[in-house]
């Protein structure tokens, strides 16, 4: 599996949930792999797949709580086994496990210190204006 074929797993999961989506949104230099939103709540989550390197989306995951209610980060079930649990747990940050299926081991925390400017700027690249406008609560 591709790391594009783990993220279009995961945005067919979330658009089955309410939410719709955009991929390789900017923040910064960087891109987040997939940002999904729900209107009705207010809320952006941030999907950072990768198919080997949990490790290094769990530090790009860390980095997109500054923009996102949420963040998860998408790894292949053949994988998952070799993610550490407990790093996850300790930073509040969401685990996806990805098959044909896609499922949520471990729900993502809601981020405190969201930087408004940040949101913002991701929100922008949303379609609806309405969300691009938001304010961190």
């Amino acid at each position: 599996m591709q790391e594009s074929q783990l993220v279009s797993r995961v945005e067919r999961f979330m658009h089955k949930n309410g939410y719709r989506s955009s991929k390789q949104v900017p923040l910064g230099a960087k891109r987040i792999d997939l940002v999904c939103y729900r209107p009705d709540m207010k809320e952006i989550i941030a999907v950072e797949a990768k198919i080997r390197d949990w490790r290094k989306a769990v530090t790009q995951a860390l980095s997109r709580r500054l923009c996102a209610d949420k963040v998860y980060v998408a790894v292949p079930k053949p994988n998952f086994r070799r993610v550490d649990v407990d790093l996850f747990l300790r930073y509040g940050l969401g685990l996806l496990e990805v098959s044909r299926d896609v499922k949520i081991e471990i729900e993502a925390l809601q981020s405190t210190q969201i930087h408004v400017s940040l949101r913002q700027g991701v929100a922008s690249y949303i379609t609806d204006d309405a969300v691009a406008k938001m304010s961190a609560r």
